[in-house]
């Protein structure tokens, strides 16, 4: 009788320990970034969302999102364990900062975007652009590659609309901005037919991230349950 109790204590045991290998949720951070990922009514939405909800109930992996300004939820997942990312832009600044999980849409082109009535910002390289007065959200992929391509005077803010506002109120000559700049400015409350790109700077593709603490273990299950699900035509890669 001990020893049949013994076994079952032993299976028991290895059980548990088992089942513990995601006992601690995943921490799933994003940014209000619409169509991507926002928060509406309480619920966290967006085209990105919708796949990484996917990804993460079809591995079985538990998690709880929360949203975040843009460089809180950057700097969560590069100090803490179990922490998921999305949507963040793959640069070569940010390779080496993360494990990369599987990509979430198309490639996205950055530019530098003007007011159309300041003619006279006009610059045709980035050694010209890096005259003037560039406004970027922080620690977003633009500010990065931007600083890293040299460029000093670079005006940042926490939020993307904040950004915009400068352009608008003249505190800053333009702007780095992803092509679908036209729905943040709308988002931001002023008229996106008074903005024109001026210069064509890097692509780049959004993709969902983990913490380099995070197990390989985890980042294995998200990888083949994406694969599976991108298979099964279950989940599309936004355009």
């Amino acid at each position: 009788m001990k020893k049949i109790i013994g076994i079952g204590s032993l299976m028991l045991l290895l059980f548990i320990l088992s089942a513990s290998a995601f006992a601690t949720d995943l921490k799933v951070v994003t940014e209000n970034w619409k169509p991507y990922n926002y928060e509406e009514n309480g619920e966290i939405k967006g085209i990105s969302t919708e796949i990484v909800k996917a990804v993460l109930d079809n591995a079985k992996i538990p998690y709880g999102i929360k949203v975040y300004q843009w460089t809180e939820a950057y700097k969560t997942a590069q100090k803490d364990e179990n922490v998921l990312i999305y949507t963040i832009n793959r640069t070569p600044q940010r390779e080496e900062l993360f494990k990369w999980v599987s990509p979430l849409g198309k490639e996205m082109q950055y530019s530098l975007y003007r007011l159309k009535k300041n003619n006279e910002v006009a610059p045709v390289s980035l050694e010209e652009a890096k005259k003037y007065k560039i406004g970027a959200q922080k620690d977003a992929a633009g500010q990065l590659w931007a600083m890293d391509q040299g460029v000093t005077d670079i005006v940042s803010s926490l939020e993307s609309e904040k950004v915009i506002k400068k352009l608008f109120d003249g505190e800053v000559d333009m702007i780095i901005q992803t092509d679908n700049v036209m729905g943040e400015i709308k988002k931001a409350g002023f008229n996106s037919d008074e903005v024109v790109a001026v210069l064509p700077l890097f692509q780049t593709t959004p993709y969902m991230a983990l913490s380099l603490s995070t197990s390989d273990d985890i980042l294995k299950k998200m990888q083949q349950s994406y694969d599976d699900l991108l298979k099964g035509n279950k989940i599309k890669i936004a355009e």
